[in-house]
């Protein structure tokens, strides 16, 4: 119960309803967004090459909203008071595979900002102090389990708990100027990487399909399209590159990477394990990511 006083006002004429979530924006914390609205704007947190800040998860099979009730306590005089507001705890149930929830193991546990698209084109989301929109702070969770028995849309979960209160204070909907299709369509595609014969000699052979569908990916044609995103020990080498692609065999989904250290002095093979991530763009302006890789790890 808040000590605040209470100032009549009217009511506005419209009657509707909240509509129901379809998908869930994950952003990176202290995210904020000046142009909420535009397309644009969602195409530079999902996909832009220099700098991905987001996730758009699609929850077009169903989602759960698992908020308590209200806590009410009874006095010693019989009087009845609310004593608590329970956090908004939801469930949204990704609209992909088994292969995709996979990828997303790596949320549980993690506090991120996010929004949610509703099923009218608008979303729901908070402010800040200076008025950008900004996510709701949730602590994130995923589940591995087994099939589900009774109800195969709900799969694969993932949970939402808020975490502050007065992020709801400030919570608004705001219309979005495109269609939540359009936004599900700037998602890069997801590849595999499989390693098909071992590291050496500073070579590694690999087979790169999408996700899912199993079919070979034959876009690549040089070593920029690899990144390296760190060590298997969690150090941090710079020198470490992808040097060289052979795409002799790339229709069919067949590389061989070169991965070396100092590529500009000295080559050397690596000694640990490396994760690396492919990523290919459109070349556009803005550079948008068109397919990517989940993390791949090099063993040596």
């Amino acid at each position: 119960m808040k000590c605040e006083p209470f100032y009549y006002s009217g009511l506005s004429d419209c009657n509707e309803l909240f509509k129901d979530v379809v998908g869930m924006l994950i952003l990176e914390k202290k995210t904020t967004m000046s142009a909420p609205t535009a397309k644009a704007t969602y195409a530079s947190i999902v996909a832009l090459a220099s700098g991905v800040t987001g996730m758009f998860l699609p929850f077009g099979r169903s989602y759960q909203n698992n908020t308590a009730e209200p806590e009410f306590a009874t006095s010693q005089v019989g009087l009845v008071e609310k004593v608590s507001d329970p956090l908004p705890q939801l469930i949204g149930f990704l609209e992909r595979s088994y292969c995709d929830y996979k990828t997303l193991w790596a949320l549980d546990g993690k506090s991120m900002d996010v929004i949610l698209f509703l099923k009218n084109g608008k979303i729901w989301h908070s402010q800040d102090s200076t008025g950008n929109v900004v996510g709701f702070r949730a602590k994130l969770f995923t589940r591995k389990n087994a099939p589900s028995a009774d109800n195969s849309l709900e799969n694969f979960p993932i949970y939402v708990n808020f975490q502050y209160l007065d992020d709801l204070d400030r919570a608004g909907l705001t219309t979005l100027a495109f269609g939540i299709k359009e936004l599900d369509d700037l998602i890069p595609v997801g590849l595999e990487i499989k390693q098909v014969v071992a590291y050496a000699s500073g070579d590694i052979t690999v087979d790169i399909v999408k996700r899912g569908s199993g079919l070979p990916f034959a876009d690549i044609t040089d070593a920029t399209s690899f990144n390296i995103l760190r060590t298997v020990d969690g150090s941090t080498d710079l020198d470490i590159d992808v040097t060289a692609v052979d795409v002799t065999s790339a229709a069919n989904g067949r590389y061989v990477l070169t991965i070396q250290k100092d590529a500009s002095g000295t080559p050397a093979d690596i000694t640990s394990g490396v994760y690396i991530q492919a990523v290919e763009t459109d070349g556009g302006s803005p550079d948008l990511i068109t397919y990517v890789s989940a993390p791949f790890l090099v063993v040596v």
